[in-house]
């Protein structure tokens, strides 16, 4: 089986402690999240992304991408 969601957060904290509870179910529900696939897109409030903002799973480093399309909406972030 295969699943394709979304994690959105207002907070970085707040998307920090998603992303270990989805680790952590993943873990004892024995499913596998391909860390290749998996993206973050940050769309900051102040116009910028911070150089010491880093997302991970479990270690892994996640790709941030400025732009995904969700529901057939295009998400984008330009800076403004």
């Amino acid at each position: 089986m295969y699943a394709d969601d979304v994690i959105f957060s207002e907070s970085v904290d707040e998307l920090k402690k998603m992303l270990d509870t989805l680790y952590v179910y993943s873990t004892d529900w024995d499913l596998t999240v391909n860390v290749e696939k998996t993206k973050a897109a940050i769309f900051p409030n102040g116009g910028k992304i911070k150089s010491n903002e880093k997302w991970n799973l479990n270690g892994h480093p996640l790709e941030i991408k400025d732009k995904f399309v969700y529901l057939v909406v295009l998400l984008n972030f330009n800076g403004k």
